[in-house]
């Protein structure tokens, strides 16, 4: 552990796009937790609903992506910012929970309805997010405001009122910026996108997505938890380790599906064209119809092409 409270980094830096505005003060560093009631609160433009996680972590729910808070006695940590339109209405949800104030923000991944609200919550706090996620986001022309400050490879902890935040980064899964957030004190893992809870996923192969990586990711992840975590998915109800298997099973049973038409001759149409129920009962009743997604990027991984 070095002094200032942060380990396991193996290169952390400030992007020189924009020099940091305040302090940081590190040692103490940590997640914040969402914890809740279902009460709806108004940002500008949509409604956000808070539900309690565990003692410590919150989620909020809206129309992007699903939003954490860990609230600590030293202040809160936001995972996720949703669009531009929701970003009063997380400021909102925290203040409904807590007087602490904001500390920092973690982007679980580049797309933009869960770092839309960047730019606004930026001026609470400091964005911490992988190199990867930071890169893309300069590549796409975003504006300076919304770029993380605080920029890790690897992986990164951190601690924040006595709370310890463990930032993992598998490599290529939906994408290959993808961070999921995994706190031991609360017993509560907030994946961003690697979980479409009971919804076939978006497979983003233009930023790097691969299926197998996404697997593997999962079963690291799985292997942290126990009977008792729970799961703050990027998108769905709130979920547990077997919602986060079902998605690499999901995953699992597309890429199986996939070699096995192949070997018994069926054209990469033909392939393509395989429904949700070609996979079987287990994913029959999944919201979403993005199947051809996964499909495509299976094939090419598997068959190329």
């Amino acid at each position: 552990m070095s002094r200032n409270g942060i380990t396991n980094q193996p290169a952390i830096s400030r992007p020189m796009t924009r020099s940091l505005t305040r302090s940081l003060p590190i040692a103490g560093l940590i997640l914040l937790a969402l914890v809740s009631g279902s009460l709806p609160v108004r940002g500008q433009a949509q409604t956000l609903e808070r539900q309690q996680v565990s003692d410590h972590v919150w989620m909020f729910s809206g129309r992007g992506g699903n939003v954490g808070a860990v609230v600590t006695d030293e202040g809160v940590i936001v995972i996720d910012t949703q669009y531009s339109d929701s970003a009063a209405g997380i400021i909102e949800q925290v203040r409904a929970i807590t007087d602490q104030p904001i500390r920092y923000i973690i982007n679980t991944h580049v797309h933009g309805d869960h770092v839309g609200g960047n730019a606004i919550l930026q001026a609470e706090a400091d964005i911490i997010a992988h190199r990867k996620t930071f890169e893309r986001m300069s590549a796409s022309g975003a504006d300076v405001a919304a770029l993380p400050r605080i920029v890790f490879d690897g992986e990164m902890t951190f601690r924040l009122g006595g709370n310890e935040i463990h930032l993992l980064q598998g490599g290529r899964a939906h994408t290959d910026t993808d961070v999921a957030v995994w706190l031991p004190g609360d017993n509560v893992l907030i994946t961003g996108d690697l979980l479409f809870n009971r919804m076939t996923p978006y497979v983003d192969t233009g930023r790097g997505a691969h299926t197998a990586g996404w697997i593997s990711f999962i079963d690291t992840l799985v292997r942290l938890g126990n009977g008792e975590t729970k799961v703050v998915p990027g998108h769905g109800e709130l979920g547990n380790l077997n919602d986060l298997s079902a998605m690499g099973r999901y995953l699992q049973a597309v890429r199986d599906i996939v070699q096995s038409a192949h070997a018994a001759g069926k054209s990469k149409e033909d392939i393509l064209a395989l429904t949700l129920s070609d996979l079987g009962d287990e994913f029959a009743e999944w919201e979403g119809n993005r199947i051809g997604m996964a499909l495509a990027a299976a094939y090419a991984e598997l068959i190329g092409g």
